[in-house]
């Protein structure tokens, strides 16, 4: 868990756009919910069949539940998103990303917000939505999702308070559920805030994309603006037209140590 918010961080000091609840979320549900699972399963092994199993295979049942819902209702969704099929039909790592992050939703809903992280500016992970409010039904199964990790917490502080080996793998990993849960609630209540992560022009190419296609606007400019500079060193003073000569240039006479005809004339 450490190291997944770890990536995402070293991503955000990177790259300033970066949808950092998002990835951080995304990551740590997938992680959270095999918890879940490795613990019930091991309650099952033990033989431990009581109140901290029934309400661990609750917790999974009803998370399971929202996945296929979320999945069915936002495959529906984007069907209809122009925005995100236009990022989608852009590249084909663009459809594998949107093809993989559907299938690991089944396993985790919130696994959907990777595609939106931005992580590293990588193109895969920059999918968009004609509008902010398209997010409202994610927003919606996520509240419904608290009521999993409740249960999940419940389980695993049962686990905890009648497991009395305080040594034993069961006992750790109840702990390791109860921290993980945690986190993962605090991190779903703050994807919310994802304010500006479509800034960007929908029509136009990201300016990660046009910097690595060497088109970028500051590019742009900074060519101009030497081709220009070398053009007008390079053309002659009217004077020396007529002389049929051409004068140097300022910076290359006070690189000799000599100051400029037109400078002495002036004076």
């Amino acid at each position: 868990m450490l190291i997944a918010l770890l990536i995402v961080v070293i991503s955000k000091f990177q790259y300033g756009t970066t949808f950092m609840f998002g990835g951080m979320s995304a990551l740590i549900g997938v992680l959270c919910m095999l918890s879940w699972i490795v613990v019930a399963a091991l309650n099952i092994v033990a033989a431990s069949i009581g109140v901290s199993l029934f309400l661990m295979l609750a917790a999974v049942a009803v998370h399971f539940i929202i996945n296929i819902i979320f999945l069915i209702k936002n495959s529906l969704m984007l069907r209809k998103d122009e925005a995100y099929q236009s990022w989608k039909d852009r590249r084909m790592v663009n459809k594998v990303c949107s093809g993989f992050t559907s299938s690991i939703q089944v396993i985790s809903f919130k696994f959907y917000l990777l595609q939106f992280s931005q992580l590293f500016g990588a193109h895969c992970l920059r999918a968009r939505l004609d509008a902010l409010s398209k997010f409202s039904f994610y927003d919606t199964m996520m509240i419904i999702d608290l009521v999993s990790n409740i249960l999940a917490i419940a389980a695993s502080a049962a686990g905890v308070y009648f497991n009395v080996d305080a040594k034993g793998t069961i006992f750790f990993l109840c702990v390791d559920c109860i921290v993980v849960s945690l986190v993962d609630m605090l991190l779903g209540l703050a994807t919310k805030k994802r304010k500006g992560i479509f800034d960007e022009d929908t029509g136009s190419q990201s300016e990660i994309e046009q910097l690595e296609e060497g088109r970028s606007k500051d590019g742009k400019a900074s060519v101009t603006m030497q081709k220009l500079l070398s053009e007008f060193h390079e053309q002659p003073s009217i004077a020396n037209l007529k002389d049929g000569h051409e004068t140097p240039s300022v910076e290359h006479e006070i690189g000799r140590g000599r100051p400029n005809k037109v400078c002495q004339e002036g004076d």
